[in-house]
């Protein structure tokens, strides 16, 4: 049986998620999607798919990652994917993916990524009632 796990780390801005493993179905993501509902709701609407060490991924996977995308997007946030091999990059542009995730190549794009898209969700209350 092939197994999926999944590592959490807070950044100032932005909630890094790293895979491990092969994700092929939605029950395999379980504790996945309830971490990433509950960091949501804690705040943390942006997030930072790191796929480095994601040996798979089907089409069953790829709906996993998809929910994350929508449930940030939901929440105001947004998702970029960083560590992708070359067959998933391959899935990507055939689903057109590449088109939908930012992609990073470091922690350092990933930050500046979030911080600027934070910066551009903030909405200024009016001074005065005005």
């Amino acid at each position: 049986m092939t197994t999926f796990s999944f590592d959490l780390i807070v950044h100032p801005n932005y909630l890094q998620i790293n895979l491990v493993g092969s994700l092929l179905d939605k029950q395999q993501a379980t504790t996945l999607m309830e971490n990433i509902e509950y960091a949501i709701e804690e705040g943390n609407h942006f997030l930072l798919l790191d796929f480095s060490a994601l040996e798979y991924l089907n089409s069953s996977g790829l709906a996993v990652v998809l929910g994350v995308l929508t449930r940030a997007r939901k929440a105001g946030g947004d998702v970029a994917i960083s560590g992708t091999n070359s067959k998933l990059n391959k899935l990507l542009v055939m689903t057109r993916l590449d088109q939908v995730f930012a992609k990073v190549n470091n922690l350092e794009q990933a930050e500046n990524l979030f911080e600027k898209s934070r910066i551009s969700t903030i909405k200024h209350k009016p001074e005065n009632g005005h």
